[in-house]
């Protein structure tokens, strides 16, 4: 890392922080257009990226539970505990709170 190498990482850091906005966008729309498959696909994909966007998260599981694949909410809530994010806690809660 070090000085050199601050405005790479700091480019590379505000690149991801789009790409994951834009990917929850793009769920969210594509959830507003009764698009469900294409929505989880979106979701899933943002999650790969190790999204720390709650909504996210939320969103994905929420879309589960309407396809009645709760037992998917499992798996994400794994996933969710390896984030390394303030964000991790919170959307752990929320997961928990739907998987119940």
């Amino acid at each position: 890392y070090g000085v050199a190498n601050l405005n790479i990482l700091s480019e590379c850091d505000e690149n991801f922080t789009q790409l994951i906005r834009c990917l929850n966008n793009w769920g969210s729309r594509l959830s507003e257009l009764n698009m469900e498959q294409d929505a989880v696909a979106v979701y899933e994909y943002a999650v790969k990226c190790h999204s720390d966007i709650t909504a996210t998260w939320l969103s994905l599981a929420q879309l589960y539970l309407s396809q009645g694949q709760a037992g998917k909410i499992r798996e994400l809530t794994k996933t969710a505990s390896t984030l390394n994010s303030l964000s991790r806690k919170t959307i752990l809660e929320k997961l928990n709170q739907m998987a119940v």
